[in-house]
């Protein structure tokens, strides 16, 4: 079981740094449980170590209750290395997108923690929180028309790309209730002057910080899973529906209810 295990975690590996197509994991012969899952990415975590990539942070996706397939319960999580995030240093950006298959674009709000969450209360979570900032993520898929399960999802990095991270805002530069700024606001999504879509937090769990509350849980439940640190950058779902994208579009972000700048994106070729 374990050497069929790491041969799927390279089998991902290699297709990450091809950018082709795998049959999905969840429906060969022996199948592939949640718990199976993570034991890939785990060994996927270790060839990335092995490439020189340095992991950064996280990423949290299925965070959507209302949206969950049978048999899940949480949102689930990967983690995001230096190599694909992109720290802005202003709110506008260009993305050139290469060889990327069919990505999509996924709005979210990101944390810098400056240490880990003592518990999984909201408090805890939001002392351990340094600075605030938006984030687009891009998000592929190595399954034909992005058709696959959690466990899928889980042993290929949850279809992580790319991040970029506008400039960090101090946490207090969202008012004196941190904690109900961030469960009410919206986030329109816009293609070109045209509204594609509009996020809000019941997408993250009813709240960004419940949607960290929520992968301390997690974690607490994954012995093997190395514990959260100081400095870390945790993205904490997407705000709507992922957006397919393509060179020659500006998107645009801006944010409602919330005092976090929003991001203008050009994709080029």
């Amino acid at each position: 079981m374990t050497e069929r295990l790491k041969t799927l975690a390279g089998e991902v590996l290699a297709a990450a740094q091809t950018r082709r197509p795998i049959p999905l994991l969840s429906t060969r012969p022996e199948g592939l449980s949640l718990d199976q899952a993570y034991t890939v990415a785990q060994h996927l975590h270790q060839g990335h170590l092995a490439l020189g990539h340095h992991p950064v942070g996280r990423k949290l996706g299925l965070t959507y209750p209302a949206g969950w397939p049978a048999g899940i319960t949480a949102p689930l999580w990967a983690p995001l290395y230096a190599h694909t995030v992109q720290l802005l240093s202003s709110h506008e950006a260009t993305l050139a997108i290469g060889a990327w298959v069919a990505p999509k674009l996924e709005p979210e709000v990101v944390f810098r923690l400056r240490h880990a969450p003592r518990s999984a209360a909201l408090a805890d979570v939001l002392a351990s929180i340094e600075a605030v900032a938006h984030g687009l993520e891009i998000v592929t898929s190595p399954f034909p028309d992005w058709t696959h399960s959690p466990a899928d999802s889980i042993a290929t990095g949850a279809c992580h790309a790319a991040l970029l991270v506008a400039p960090w805002q101090p946490l207090d530069s969202l008012g004196a209730d941190p904690v109900a700024a961030l469960a009410q606001f919206s986030v329109p999504l816009c293609c070109d002057g045209q509204l594609r879509a509009t996020g809000t937090p019941e997408r993250v769990m009813g709240s960004p910080l419940q949607a960290l509350a929520a992968l301390v849980l997690v974690l607490a439940q994954q012995p093997d899973a190395p514990p959260l640190q100081a400095g870390e950058i945790i993205t904490t779902g997407t705000l709507c529906a992922a957006e397919p994208f393509e060179a020659g579009q500006t998107w645009q972000t801006q944010f409602e209810g919330l005092a976090l700048r929003g991001l203008a994106l050009t994709c080029s070729a």
